[in-house]
């Protein structure tokens, strides 16, 4: 497995998450079929419409559940700007 992130036109690491390639085309884990090599359920979700039901059968289920929601990356911009420290503070 080759573990790629994606560069900007300069070259430098662009700020996403690393892309992963084999045999030179990009691919997605499969951590619900993972998790089943290991003895654990697991449920790769097609729609969201499948989360509430994975959800009733892992809280009944015997043995742990990975339950893979695959979501899509697609940056949103936002007008104006926002500061961490606006909405996080150290303990006291």
């Amino acid at each position: 497995m080759l573990c790629t992130p994606p560069t900007t036109e300069s070259g430098r690491s662009a700020a996403q998450p690393p892309r992963f390639a084999r045999h030179g085309a990009p691919y997605r884990v499969d951590f619900a079929e993972v998790a089943r090599g290991y003895g654990a359920e697991g449920v790769l979700l097609k729609s969201a419409n499948e989360l509430g039901p994975a959800l009733q059968r892992a809280l009944t289920a015997r043995v742990p559940t990975v339950i893979q929601a695959p979501m899509e990356n697609a940056p949103t911009p936002t007008p104006g700007h926002w500061n961490i420290n606006d909405i996080y503070r150290k303990g006291e």
